[in-house]
């Protein structure tokens, strides 16, 4: 409980400015592989990935880049328990960057490098998710084979998810109007595509859609039900930790009329976005 306390009580005071991010992330590293509580392991995998969101991306990189020495490693070199060794083995999944940490990450499709460590289909799913929104040049070939593996419904869905993370211009534009028309797909297909569309690392790629967004939601609201409406706020918000995103949410939300129901969601989005920009200054 104490461990749990001191935990929580340090992700409060990056909330409130209070410790750097960089400094709370030198804490985490070195803390994770002696926590013995699977459930608090969890915790530091979740918390070391958000605080690298909160740096700059130069120093994004320094910081993935020790992350996933560090997790691979712990992975290596240690025989934890099942869910502790799941919290490294994420931990080590998202910080896959370069080439050659994508290289290791596609070969797990094949066979898990980590001894004991089974990766199951959800598992598979979502390294495909992450080498595509990397832009992995052989994801196509592997989402093919994967998608003859798993014809579920389940599969079916995890597999546009892939498809909209993939790195690409045309590709973006084609989801971008379905989702605001919602044609083109099912809608719980459609939904799944939105879970993939929005990574920060396609910064550049993603731009256009800011000042797309801001013109689209209002008429989403209007003319879609509830649960896709909120599905498409929630999963299209232009959070990628730039100023430019905390402007476009600051002057919408200055200069609109807009519903209770959507203002407070759009309320609790911009909080997070500007912790995050502001984080991003310290």
């Amino acid at each position: 409980f104490l461990r749990k306390s001191i935990l929580g009580t340090i992700k409060q005071n990056v909330h409130d400015y209070q410790i750097r991010p960089i400094d709370a992330l030198s804490l985490m590293i070195q803390q994770m592989p002696q926590e013995k509580d699977p459930e608090l392991a969890q915790f530091l995998g979740r918390s070391i990935r958000e605080y690298i969101t909160y740096l700059q991306p130069d120093m994004q990189n320094q910081w993935y880049k020790q992350a996933h020495a560090q997790s691979q490693k712990w992975l290596e070199k240690t025989n934890p328990s099942k869910d502790i060794q799941k919290a490294y083995y994420n931990l080590w999944k998202v910080s896959a960057k370069s080439k050659n940490e994508l290289l290791d990450l596609a070969a797990m499709l094949d066979k898990s490098r980590f001894k004991n460590l089974v990766i199951d289909q959800e598992m598979r799913w979502q390294i495909l998710t992450h080498l595509s929104a990397h832009a992995y040049d052989k994801t196509f070939n592997l989402l093919m084979k994967e998608k003859e593996k798993d014809p579920s419904d389940v599969g079916i869905k995890s597999a546009k998810t892939v498809q909209a993370a993939w790195y690409d211009a045309a590709n973006k534009q084609t989801l971008w109007d379905n989702f605001v028309n919602a044609i083109g797909d099912t809608i719980p297909d459609l939904r799944a595509s939105m879970q993939g569309f929005l990574w920060l690392n396609q910064a550049d790629l993603l731009s256009p859609y800011r000042e797309k967004f801001y013109t689209s939601i209002l008429n989403v609201f209007e003319t879609k039900e509830q649960s896709y409406s909120r599905s498409f706020f929630s999963n299209l918000f232009p959070n990628l930790c730039l100023e430019e995103d905390l402007k476009a949410s600051r002057d919408f939300l200055d200069q609109t009329y807009i519903k209770p129901e959507l203002k407070q969601l759009f309320l609790e989005a911009h909080e997070e976005l500007e912790r995050c920009v502001k984080l991003r200054k310290l």
